[in-house]
């Protein structure tokens, strides 16, 4: 039986005993406090992947004050400079996107493929969607 000391420890110190009864609660303890720490930590990450993501976005939409700004995919997969008026040349996105498709990785949200300038709109992509379906469900 694997239990973390965290647990047992605060057990232990409200009187608990060794009887099965016990113990049993405390098994059951124990994998609520998992639970619910495994759901806040994945909370959390996702949390801050819609920041980086929206900080993106937002720097992106800035190049369009007056026009209708543009969709999330062609932001991600089509679009590979930004022209802004306080910058003398246009900005490459590719290594943008490339470093933040990394910075999302290091975050383990289950990537399985290797991050590459050529895939990271795709995988940046996909993650967006994986975010906007865990807000529509509710999770």
């Amino acid at each position: 039986m694997d239990i973390s000391h965290d647990v047992l420890a605060v057990f232990l110190l409200a009187g608990g005993s060794f009887e099965s009864r016990s113990i049993g609660r405390l098994v059951a303890v124990d994998r609520t406090c998992r639970r619910l720490a495994g759901c806040i930590w994945r909370d959390m990450r996702f949390g801050q992947v819609r920041r980086l993501l929206s900080a993106y976005y937002d720097r992106v939409i800035v190049g369009f004050p007056k026009s209708r700004p543009p969709t999330v995919a062609y932001l991600l997969l089509r679009m590979n400079y930004l022209h802004d008026a306080e910058i003398e040349l246009p900005v490459a996105l590719s290594p943008i996107r490339l470093h933040l498709a990394e910075q999302i990785r290091r975050l383990a949200l289950g990537l399985a493929e290797a991050v590459t300038p050529e895939n990271c709109g795709t995988i940046l992509l996909e993650i967006d969607s994986m975010l906007n379906g865990e807000l529509r469900s509710g999770d």
